[in-house]
């Protein structure tokens, strides 16, 4: 007879969680493009959480994205790229006019 550990418990626990949020995502497989979908079922065949990315992208909040999420910032970085990049005559106008000596 295997002893149960508090490791053991653990992952059991981490695994219930893991497939509460992929049934929550089943629900929105409606609404995922089939670039999502692929993309999704890959990362899920090679162990990957939902609650990771790929990009390592956080929120605002400090918090590791979904990996659902993370591709469509992903994606619209790449079709919006002028929306994330800063404009670099600001910058340097800012760093000159805020240094002190």
């Amino acid at each position: 007879m295997k002893t149960i550990t508090a490791v053991d418990l653990e992952l059991k626990k981490m695994l219930r969680n893991e497939i509460c949020i992929l049934e929550e995502y089943e629900g929105m497989l409606e609404s995922m493009t089939i670039y999502e979908k692929e993309e999704f079922r890959e990362w899920m065949a090679h162990g990957k959480s939902v609650n990771g990315n790929p990009c390592m992208l956080y929120d605002e909040k400090g918090c590791l994205t979904d990996f659902i999420t993370a591709i469509r910032i992903e994606e619209d970085m790449g079709n919006n790229t002028e929306d994330y990049i800063r404009n670099p005559t600001m910058d340097s106008d800012a760093l000159v006019n805020d240094i002190s000596f």
